[in-house]
């Protein structure tokens, strides 16, 4: 917790970038991650109905095999249903364009993404974190996978949009357009996700991967957009993360 303090050792530690973002330290030294780390997240159970949304902007991503990350989901539902008593909703709606048959986006998801999850979360007032489920895309020779309880397991990564980047004279710029205001809670969210994955299981979470977009994060505050594996990980890794990831949310979210 003390050394979560300098931004420059979360920095080194925890997160990662593309290099078109020119990350540097400058983007995130505004939050104090001691006190992320120790602020409290949890579940509204004062109102009956689904506590965690679960959805895909992109839900054809698949892995070796055919699996998708809407059976992923649908397994990461159940485990935390039945083991840590947290109710789920999980939303299989496609946002693709209808003219586009094919496995790939053509863009507009997010947009066609947003209407309907904002629909989602004013119906069901009772939901207190949403997970946005992604397969990650790699180059083919990269294998995301680590040995959990003696199963080959595919590595999962949380997404921190910042909604910034770098003007012409390299200074930090927030996207005016894309505003959010939940930046420091979303950030507290991976942190921690982050944090008990490590102490839990070392190796099975990635750094936090920083982006300039939003997203999907700006709807809740508790908001996750996690890439779960890669296209180079069978099904059978990305299911045998169900059961880690399960006890990590659980754990984070005081169910465990």
């Amino acid at each position: 917790i003390e050394a979560l303090k300098d931004p420059q050792y979360v920095f080194n530690r925890y997160m990662t970038a593309s290099a078109e973002m020119e990350f540097g330290v400058d983007m995130i030294k505004e939050w104090d991650f001691s006190k992320l780390a120790q602020q409290p997240i949890r579940l509204n159970e004062s109102i009956k109905g689904p506590q965690v949304l679960i959805f895909h902007t992109h839900s054809r991503e698949d892995y070796m095999g055919g699996l998708t990350v809407i059976e992923v989901a649908e397994a990461l539902k159940k485990e935390l249903e039945d083991e840590y008593d947290i109710s789920v909703l999980h939303i299989e709606d496609s946002f693709y364009e209808e003219s586009n048959k094919g496995k790939f986006p053509t863009g507009g998801e997010y947009e066609r993404m947003e209407a309907k999850i904002k629909q989602v979360i004013e119906e069901n007032p009772s939901i207190s974190v949403a997970i946005d489920l992604h397969r990650d895309g790699v180059d083919d020779k990269v294998h995301l996978v680590t040995d959990i309880n003696g199963k080959q397991t595919a590595k999962v990564m949380l997404v921190a949009p910042l909604c910034r980047n770098r003007n012409v004279s390299g200074q930090v710029v927030n996207k005016v357009d894309l505003p959010n205001p939940y930046l420091g809670d979303n950030l507290a969210f991976a942190l921690q996700t982050l944090l008990t994955a490590n102490e839990y299981y070392p190796g099975f979470s990635r750094k936090i991967f920083c982006d300039e977009w939003r997203y999907s994060t700006h709807m809740k505050p508790q908001s996750l957009l996690m890439e779960w594996g890669a296209q180079t990980n069978t099904g059978e890794e990305a299911l045998n993360a169900v059961e880690p990831m399960a006890q990590i949310l659980a754990k984070v979210l005081g169910k465990s």
